[in-house]
């Protein structure tokens, strides 16, 4: 999946704390100096929106949509992607629950995989159809088997055309 970890937000019990945990969740090698200064300048540009407390996250979930279905609390998801990574935030406004959630993908092994991924797809789907292909003729084949059985042969006398 590319999946480089998560980073867990907390805004403390008055709402404008900062607390974060780093959580790998990949390969080590995903988990790159370049990586690691990227993931600090998307959440110091979201820190100035809507990470900046959890009265400014409330306020950005409930004026932007985002709704994610199901769960016991209302949670909101956004996607923000640069060239190379992909980051998702699961924001959860309200108390007595870890407030957000920044999971982090590698977008250039995610495109890798979806390659992969068609590729067996098209085979099977071939396959299948090549499968399909080949029961529907044979039985095509045996339906016309038993409607000449079925039929008396005559044979056609004077006619240009036969009957079909």
């Amino acid at each position: 999946m590319g999946a480089i970890g998560h980073v867990r937000i907390d805004f403390g019990a008055g709402g404008k704390e900062f607390w974060h945990t780093w959580h790998p969740r990949g390969e080590e090698i995903l988990n790159s100096a370049a990586f690691k200064k990227e993931l600090g300048q998307v959440v110091d540009q979201l820190r100035d929106s809507v990470l900046k407390d959890l009265n400014s996250m409330s306020r950005f979930c409930y004026s932007h949509g985002g709704a994610i279905e199901g769960g016991w609390r209302q949670n909101y998801g956004y996607v923000v992607e640069t060239e190379n990574y992909r980051y998702c935030l699961r924001c959860s406004p309200g108390q007595g629950d870890y407030h957000a959630y920044l999971t982090c993908f590698d977008r250039n092994i995610q495109r890798e995989n979806l390659v992969k991924e068609t590729t067996a797809a098209l085979g099977r789907c071939a396959d299948s159809q090549k499968k399909g292909v080949v029961e529907q003729l044979s039985s095509h084949r045996q339906q016309i088997q038993e409607k000449d059985t079925m039929k008396p042969k005559t044979k056609q006398i004077g006619r240009n055309k036969p009957e079909l």
